[in-house]
């Protein structure tokens, strides 16, 4: 194949194919489950529809919408699904290349669902038995939940960036790319808020301040809030690593905790030991 790149991967112990083509698409197929032009059938269709009753009418959940995303949930050929449609929204916070690569190379580590397609357009994987956390959970007391958590996270943080996705820390990356809009559509910014000049000035002290501290930086989640963790009796998954790259491993480990409910200073800290633990950074 002349435009495209095919390899085989050992995934969960299942033999896939991994078709990356020139669009950017990642194919990922996956005997008696979907097939890619089923992926982009299921994408097509979810396009179409612009309200709940025509996502239930055409047989999809409707689970969450987010600043940049649709999330539904469907079944084919028996294999539960989980499909996300990106908007343009998500262009604002990331490159067309990088969009859905976390997602992806986490379910081949198996630190995330496993992906049968991504692009662009949107993802389609599998769906995660269990429940997805809140808020309250993480200062619940349960210390136990707090030791799966934090392993699973300690683990994806010890994975190496994607090489689509290698660079500076999103955190600045994606402020940049927002601040690039702004710049070019004045327009949008409320009158309230202060000049153009003196939020850029902001955002460079402030990353003058943090970067004086040399603070770690690993393959950040980026948006590691209690709702992209999943429980199913004594385990977790981590899900919806759109954000996902280098980025500062406090942004994730401060982000989890961040609630307006009461907070709990024993969950946090037993949680921060037991990541520290798994990192190798308990006695430091």
């Amino acid at each position: 194949v002349s435009a495209q790149r095919l390899i085989s991967i050992n995934l969960r112990g299942l033999l896939v194919a991994v078709d990356e083509g020139p669009s950017g698409t990642v194919a990922m197929a996956q005997a008696d489950a979907v097939t890619q032009d089923e992926c982009e059938e299921l994408l097509d269709i979810l396009e179409q529809c612009t309200t709940k009753e025509d996502l239930e009418g055409k047989g999809f959940e409707p689970l969450t919408v987010g600043f940049a995303n649709l999330v539904c949930a469907t079944v084919k050929n028996g294999q539960p699904l989980v499909i996300k449609r990106y908007t343009d929204l998500v262009f604002l916070r990331l490159s067309p290349e990088a969009v859905g690569a976390v997602d992806a190379f986490a379910g081949e580590r198996g630190a995330g669902p496993r992906v049968f397609h991504a692009s662009p357009r949107g993802l389609v994987m599998e769906r995660q038995a269990g429940r997805t956390l809140e808020e309250v959970d993480i200062h619940s007391g349960d210390f136990k939940l707090l030791e799966l958590v934090a392993k699973s996270l300690a683990s994806f943080h010890l994975l190496p960036a994607p090489a689509v996705c290698e660079g500076e820390p999103m955190l600045w990356r994606t402020i940049d790319k927002m601040m690039q809009v702004v710049e070019q559509r004045p327009d949008l910014m409320p009158k309230s808020m202060p000049s153009i000049d003196v939020i850029t000035t902001a955002i460079q002290d402030a990353r003058a301040a943090l970067e004086s501290r040399n603070p770690k930086i690993v393959l950040g989640h980026g948006d590691f809030k209690p709702s992209n963790v999943i429980r199913h009796f004594d385990t977790v998954m981590l899900i919806d690593f759109e954000l996902g790259g280098p980025n500062y491993r406090g942004f994730d480990l401060m982000k989890v905790f961040r609630t307006a409910l009461p907070t709990s200073k024993e969950c946090m800290t037993h949680f921060l030991g037991a990541y520290a633990r798994q990192v190798g950074e308990y006695d430091s």
